[in-house]
């Protein structure tokens, strides 16, 4: 586990909302084993590995404390951690399947009182979409929030978001989880069992809304669908707002969208 010494720097403008703050640490999975896609993290969206205009977008949220890399011990995510440590981020490693297992051991490493979980197919992820949960997470005084997902009518794009996790929801549920799948899938439980936590979305801002829009990349036919996209993009993908990000979409795309921002398979 290799730590960065660099810390950002705040001021008291990059707390406008006023709530107390809390140590959110941004923890972003990512591994070259992908079943669907291998190599995936490595692949190049607009020239950049999707790994690293993830991490650089994330860089970029002024909620989050830190931003750490989790992939697992495999020597191929070797290239993985490299590029971290070339960006001054740490990382942290794990065993491959047990994902909940390193968001917990990463918290608890980087002392977080709020864990924001990002995923490593996510290249459009937003630091204003993860200020706004962020924000209403600790608002909220929520277990679990999200807005990374169209989900409970908040009308989201699918891959702009995060997914925001109470350090002591986070150890609960490592604790607890023993089915390889809430292993692998770190917050499978919550869903699985809305009824045991207060779970929290926020709407989509008017100008994003398109709970049919994918915008994440699980297979190469995603992969091809976002280059498109970015062909005529310009050339600092990682400060492409969100907004930006869904009217390049709908301005290429519009001829085969459904209503609900969704492209016919």
């Amino acid at each position: 586990m290799a730590k960065s010494s660099i810390k950002r720097k705040r001021t008291p403008d990059d707390n406008p909302s006023g709530l107390e703050p809390k140590r959110v640490v941004a923890v972003v999975q990512s591994r070259m084993g992908s079943n669907r896609f291998f190599g995936k993290a490595m692949e190049k969206l607009g020239g950049i590995p999707i790994l690293e205009l993830i991490l650089r977008r994330v860089q970029k949220a002024m909620t989050i404390t830190e931003v750490v890399l989790a992939t697992t011990e495999r020597l191929e995510d070797q290239v993985l951690c490299k590029l971290a440590e070339s960006l001054q981020l740490s990382v942290v490693r794990g065993p491959e399947l047990d994902v909940l297992g390193r968001f917990d051991l990463a918290a608890k490493l980087f002392d977080a009182e709020v864990v924001v979980r990002i995923t490593g197919d996510s290249p459009f992820v937003a630091p204003e979409e993860l200020d706004r949960v962020v924000e209403h997470h600790l608002r909220t005084g929520a277990d679990y929030s999200f807005n990374h997902i169209p989900a409970l009518g908040n009308g989201y794009p699918d891959g702009l978001g995060a997914e925001v996790v109470e350090q002591s929801t986070l150890e609960q549920l490592n604790r607890m989880c023993t089915k390889p799948a809430h292993r692998e899938h770190v917050t499978a439980y919550i869903w699985d069992n809305p009824e045991e936590f207060n779970i929290e979305t926020v709407p989509a801002p008017p100008s994003i809304v398109g709970p049919g829009i994918k915008l994440d990349i699980d297979v190469p036919h995603n992969l091809a669908h976002l280059q498109q996209l970015v062909a005529s993009a310009p050339t600092d993908l990682e400060n492409w707002s969100a907004e930006e990000v869904v009217r390049a979409y709908r301005s290429e795309f519009a001829p085969e969208l459904h209503s609900d921002g969704s492209i016919p398979l």
